[in-house]
């Protein structure tokens, strides 16, 4: 390599070799120390652009885990109500075997009739009281849940219940004020308590069905988070080689420049 006293082109190589070392080393430790590659989005534009819109769908997941979580806490106002219901019933049952047996009289019938008019009474208000979303539950529940972040049918789970109204039930008009009307009260009863059963079964599958989704949705979360964290995410082990390179050639690169700066003042000791 020529050497000259005014140019020297091995120290100007030395110092080229250095720079490009030194600025290995600076994009080796920015890699490490963010975690994230700084030059991703000009080497893998197509991998970022997916990367976002993974980011984005953990958005949706995210919301559509708490639509489920939300659902299911407004359903167990429901099922509050259902069991309120199912214990009148039982209540309602007592009283209608109570009145038709002949050990009472028909003033006693009547009396135990003012109270089942009332505990009736009660089913009806406890219904209309009930809210879920804002729906009375004297009327039909009809609940759509955003269970996903499309348009398909299994983004949705949908939920239909019967009011456990008086009326509903079948036992809107009975009563207990006679020996006959009692045994028939009773047969209706029996009845309702077996359709407040059925509905608190729905209730409840329909909460096991939610709290699977949600599940489900936390597993979804966490693997589309790590597909998108692994886009464009440093390679430790191998950018930790890069460095340990970039380093070492750094170090013998000063040493060259070092002696390469020597060699001029060297050729002018030997001309003199």
């Amino acid at each position: 390599m020529p050497l000259g006293i005014v140019s020297n082109l091995p120290a100007g190589v030395a110092r080229q070799n250095l720079l490009t070392s030194e600025s290995s080393t600076a994009t080796s430790i920015a890699k490490l120390s963010s975690g994230r590659d700084p030059f991703a989005a000009r080497q893998a534009a197509a991998e970022l652009a997916i990367a976002s819109r993974l980011e984005a769908n953990v958005s949706g997941l995210n919301q559509a885990k708490s639509n489920t979580v939300q659902a299911s806490s407004q359903l167990k106002t429901a099922e509050g109500a259902l069991s309120t219901t199912g214990d009148i019933l039982t209540w309602l049952k007592s009283l209608s075997v109570q009145a038709s047996s002949d050990q009472i009289s028909d003033a006693d019938r009547q009396a135990l009739n003012a109270e089942f008019e009332q505990l009736r009474a009660e089913i009806d208000r406890t219904a209309s009281a009930t809210k879920v979303n804002e729906q009375s539950f004297d009327q039909p529940l009809s609940l759509d849940i955003k269970v996903g972040t499309g348009s398909e049918a299994s983004d949705t789970i949908s939920i239909s219940l019967a009011p456990p109204t008086t009326a509903s039930l079948g036992v809107d008009t009975v009563d207990i004020s006679t020996k006959a009307g009692a045994a028939a009260a009773s047969q209706a009863i029996d009845q309702a308590i077996d359709q407040v059963g059925s509905r608190s079964a729905t209730l409840g599958a329909a909460q096991s069905r939610l709290s699977f989704a949600e599940n489900n949705l936390s597993s979804t979360v966490a693997n589309t988070k790590a597909a998108a964290a692994n886009i464009g995410a440093t390679n430790i082990p191998a950018a930790a080689t890069e460095l340990a390179q970039s380093q070492a050639q750094a170090k013998v690169g000063t040493e060259a420049l070092a002696q390469a700066n020597k060699r001029p003042g060297q050729l002018v000791n030997l001309l003199t």
